[in-house]
């Protein structure tokens, strides 16, 4: 009771400024250090944290987005529903492929190591409690010696028993005030060896990040000729290399078209004369992944839907189309395919 009444008294007298406070100009120096520190260890695993949380709001975001593409299209347009598709596999590849891996290793070699110096701080801050006790009763008790040494007591044992005490906690804070110090100085040298490797490591993860999602985004960019450029309506044989101008084929469908265009020796001329003229050209589908595949010879687009390969439902676009439609909105396309 009595240490309480001691430290609430000086508390207040300090408070006022009615009472000296005794200092330490380098626990003072040191103590803004190790609050600063503290402060930024925290921020660090808090924003780091965010990060994380702001890349897996990324990945989600798409998904809404693949989503609300299939709301709005109440008009059934071929070319926002495969939008849509493409956007709800890019999302599902970027929360897979870049999200968790990111999440995990920055986790591993970031976070964790932060918050374990971080918690250092805390058992240090305690010692800090009991400085700051120890100051205000050996300050109470040097000042009582001061006022009976200077107006003495009509009690001889009063000023005896108040040096007692103040040499007492003199001791103490002494004692205190340097492990203060001591803790303080042990913290702020590990500070190096925690945030180089932890910094190197969220730096080498961002860059793999960037790495991975580029990887997962060229899926947008394989059907950037499907959802970004229009496709030009066709009419002769130039419109048809205007069509491949437009939508850049891959070096494996380079050869697909090279193939579709060469007339076998053993197939007859007479056998071209049973596809319909306007079907008679060069198409492109796309195939059950979602990949734009083309173009291709309408000869080889019979054998696909013969095949299964391509069904009633596939989208395509060649010939006189001038956008991307499923095979059974095409009179006649269905049918022509089954010959």
């Amino acid at each position: 009771m009595k240490k309480l009444w001691v430290i609430g008294t000086q508390t207040i007298k300090t408070k006022l400024g009615k009472a000296e406070q005794t200092e330490d100009e380098e626990f003072s120096i040191l103590s803004n250090k190790f609050k600063s520190a503290e402060k930024a260890c925290e921020n660090f695993v808090k924003h780091s944290n965010q990060l994380i949380e702001n890349f897996h709001a990324f990945s989600t975001t798409l998904a809404f987005l693949a989503e609300d593409f299939r709301d709005v299209n109440t008009q059934g347009s071929a070319r926002i529903e495969q939008a849509g598709m493409v956007l709800e596999k890019v999302s599902k590849s970027v929360e897979t492929n870049c999200v968790l891996p990111f999440q995990s290793n920055v986790t591993q070699t970031v976070v964790n190591p932060a918050n374990e110096y971080f918690v250092l701080f805390e058992p240090v801050k305690k010692i800090f409690k009991e400085r700051k006790d120890l100051t205000l009763q050996y300050d109470y008790y040097r000042q009582q010696v001061e006022k009976l040494t200077e107006k003495q007591s009509k009690n001889p044992l009063e000023l005896p028993k108040a040096k007692e005490k103040m040499n007492t906690f003199k001791e103490k804070w002494e004692e205190v005030n340097i492990m203060c110090k001591q803790h303080i100085l042990e913290i702020l040298e590990k500070e190096q060896s925690v945030y180089e490797p932890a910094i190197q490591q969220l730096c080498a993860n961002l860059i793999e990040w960037n790495s991975a999602l580029s990887q997962t985004m060229l899926e947008l960019k394989n059907h950037s000729s499907t959802l970004i450029v229009s496709p030009v309506q066709s009419s002769s044989s130039s419109s048809t290399a205007n069509s491949s101008a437009h939508i850049q084929p891959t070096s494996s469908q380079s050869k697909s078209r090279s193939a579709s265009v060469m007339v076998s020796p053993n197939v007859s001329s007479s056998s071209s004369l049973s596809i319909p003229k306007q079907f008679d050209c060069e198409w492109f589908y796309v195939d059950s992944n979602v990949e734009t595949q083309g173009p291709v010879s309408f000869k080889a687009m019979q054998q696909k839907f013969k095949s299964g390969e391509i069904q009633s439902g596939t989208h395509v676009y060649g010939g006189d189309l001038s956008d991307w439609v499923q095979i059974r909105t095409v009179a006649g396309l269905e049918a022509a395919l089954k010959q």
